[in-house]
């Protein structure tokens, strides 16, 4: 997954700097991921102008009223 992202960056920096960049305009990148492996890290490493963000993601599930309660509004 790692190479796909670090493909598909590459690509998007080179079109958006071809099709929208002006000339000498640095384009910038960001990866946002839920973690990634070094191998990701490493071929960042090689575009400084590509960040990566990673997430976290937390939820809770609460009763709700039951159906006789539901039902009374």
């Amino acid at each position: 997954m790692e190479d796909l992202a670090d493909d598909c960056v590459r690509r998007l920096v080179r079109v958006i700097k071809a099709h929208l960049g002006q000339d000498g305009e640095i384009v910038e990148g960001l990866v946002i991921a839920s973690g990634a492996e070094d191998k990701l890290h490493y071929a960042l490493i090689a575009v400084p102008s590509v960040s990566f963000k990673s997430y976290e993601v937390e939820f809770r599930l609460n009763d709700g009223p039951s159906f006789k309660e539901f039902a009374r509004t």
